[in-house]
């Protein structure tokens, strides 16, 4: 069975380590390199599968400002791509406060790029299996109005 192409927003201040993440990630995943706060405005009809949003090397403190407001950004609607996060400091309150803002996981920079695959496409599953249900639900509620 042939794997899908998971399509990535990789959104991080530091160009050189995104290629190299992108790279490393290699066949199977499709990685835009952006601004996090430009990636509303990538490429990509469709959008992203989901989003590595990159808070390394941000200064102390700055991780969880950023991170929120970023991940309020990215995760506007319950169709949004999950968000996958970076970060230096494995601090349990600050990893805690990610995940319950709507980070999908939490990875440490640099990562393990097995982990960050597997975290990846885990996460295009969930985001292919979350869409799968919302349309089955729109179909449902169709098919009781129609008869209604």
């Amino acid at each position: 069975m042939e794997k899908e192409t998971v399509r990535v927003c990789f959104c991080t201040p530091e160009p050189d380590f995104g290629g190299l993440v992108s790279r490393a990630l290699g066949e199977g995943f499709d990685v835009i390199l952006g601004d996090c706060d430009n990636a509303a405005a990538l490429p990509g009809e469709e959008g992203f599968d989901c989003v590595l949003l990159d808070l390394h090397d941000l200064p102390a403190g700055a991780e969880l400002e950023t991170g929120l407001r970023q991940l309020a950004r990215f995760r506007r609607t319950d169709s949004s791509p999950p968000v996958v996060v970076m970060l230096d400091d494995g601090d349990p309150a600050l990893l805690r406060r990610l995940v319950e803002a709507g980070a999908y996981d939490v990875l440490e920079a640099p990562p393990n790029i097995v982990e960050l695959r597997w975290v990846l496409r885990r996460a295009h599953r969930l985001h292919r299996v979350e869409k799968e249900l919302r349309e089955l639900r729109e179909e449902v509620a169709r098919l009781r109005e129609s008869k209604g």
